[in-house]
């Protein structure tokens, strides 16, 4: 899963200059990691994921890897849609047309 984020967005995220607040990055991550977990064993259970993905982007990147998670993932917040964290995460496993614009995406 990690690994599908790097080859999507690049390495930047294990650049410590990638980063504006390291106490923030503590107490975030651990909640990407969990939902990115909970995601992968299942794959109708990811909209955490794309909270907890928001946040952290939101909360902890520097302007410059702002724009380049936000160019990856560029549907962040619809676990049902390419462009999604959970789409990455799961090699397109939660993508489903059908869903765009319900409750479940």
């Amino acid at each position: 899963s990690i690994l599908n984020v790097v080859r999507e967005s690049g390495a930047f995220w294990f650049q410590g200059s990638s980063y504006s607040d390291m106490t923030k990055v503590q107490k975030l991550a651990p909640k990407v990691c969990k939902n990115m977990v909970k995601c992968m064993k299942n794959n109708k259970n990811c909209k955490q994921l794309e909270k907890a993905s928001q946040r952290f982007i939101n909360n902890v990147l520097t302007k410059s890897a702002k724009l380049r998670a936000r160019k990856t993932f560029s549907r962040i917040g619809s676990p049902c849609e390419v462009g999604s964290v959970s789409a990455v995460v799961t090699s397109g496993k939660t993508v489903d047309a059908s869903l765009i614009g319900t409750e479940a995406c």
